[in-house]
């Protein structure tokens, strides 16, 4: 008679539904390592003191799902002369002095949680940090310590970035779930197609005026020809004629340039406003932000406007030229 051997072989195997969760704690529990969910949020958020306390009831509210052990929370303001304030709970939040004239650049707010899942070892952690930022008050700091709108360019990213580190996939996604409904309800405007068109082939504007003011000129030398009564054979007539049209074309290639450099300076300088509205001082950048950009906004359809009339004016402009050639004659 033969004997049977045992065919299974040694160690264990994770089966059923729940064996991707339990893989993940076992994990956590061997290694300690956490892994990391990021979103970023890009419109132009206008972000008050209530919108921080509903992001902390929402969050509140989501964790009534789990047999959640222990919580806490730290809300830290940064300023833009770079102090910052650290609040322990959202009541201690709540009695911010507002009087403040310093701008809020942005507001971190760190939620840590416990979670005790069914068939995990041990609990698990969470942390849930969402930074809330201003770009008026961002933009104002940075024109002050480099007023470039080349700098300026760097500042239209997203007000609201969002990073849990995490230990179970599904309860990540459904915290981030949670932040996207509340990150529906924060008042926003939509973001300007044509300025966004502009300000990305605005470092063509110098060269595609100059350019443009070059061909005109040169239409209006070739065109103004016939006003000379002299005829072509005289010297020193077509001399001043190819002298005046190479000035001509000259000076009408660089006052294209110089306007179309003045007009994308105006349109790099208008930033779309997204702000945190908390203290006194975020209301004087935000003020000073929609003035900064009616100012560009202006100086840019100022200087397009004398480009137009410039254009507009080159054939009369060369020919009350070559007309004092031909009177001087």
């Amino acid at each position: 008679m033969t004997e049977q051997g045992n065919t299974e072989q040694p160690g264990f195997m994770i089966q059923g539904t729940e064996a991707f969760k339990v893989a993940q704690a076992l994990y956590n529990t061997v290694t300690g390592k956490t892994e990391k969910l990021s979103k970023r949020f890009s419109e132009n958020y206008k972000i008050g003191l209530n919108d921080v306390i509903q992001l902390h009831s929402k969050i509140g509210q989501m964790c009534a799902q789990w047999n959640v052990i222990e919580t806490n929370e730290n809300i830290t303001i940064h300023h833009v002369d770079d102090n910052k304030e650290t609040f322990s709970s959202l009541d201690r939040f709540k009695v911010y002095d507002q009087s403040q004239t310093s701008p809020i650049e942005s507001i971190v707010y760190e939620f840590n949680l416990l979670v005790q899942l069914q068939n995990t070892p041990k609990p698990q952690p969470y942390q849930i940090t969402v930074r809330l930022g201003s770009k008026a008050a961002m933009i104002e700091k940075v024109r002050e310590e480099m007023p470039s709108p080349l700098f300026v360019r760097f500042f239209r990213g997203g007000a609201i970035n969002v990073d849990i580190k995490y230990v179970d996939y599904v309860v990540a996604r459904n915290m981030l779930s949670t932040i996207d409904s509340w990150v529906a309800t924060v008042e926003s405007t939509p973001k300007s197609k044509a300025l966004r068109v502009l300000q990305g082939q605005s470092h063509r504007f110098d060269e595609v005026c100059g350019f443009l003011l070059l061909m005109i000129s040169l239409i209006a030398c070739f065109s103004s020809v016939n006003i000379l009564a002299l005829p072509v054979s005289n010297d020193q007539i077509l001399a001043k004629f190819l002298l005046a049209s190479i000035g001509l074309i000259v000076s009408f290639y660089f006052i294209g340039k110089l306007l179309g450099g003045l007009a994308e300076r105006g349109i790099d300088s208008v930033s779309e406003i997204s702000y945190i509205k908390i203290n006194v001082g975020d209301e004087r950048a935000i003020e000073k932000a929609t003035s900064n950009n009616k100012k560009s906004l202006a100086k840019a359809i100022v200087s397009l406007g004398v480009l137009t009339a410039h254009a507009i004016g080159c054939s009369y402009i060369a020919s009350i030229i070559f007309e004092s050639l031909n009177l001087n004659s």
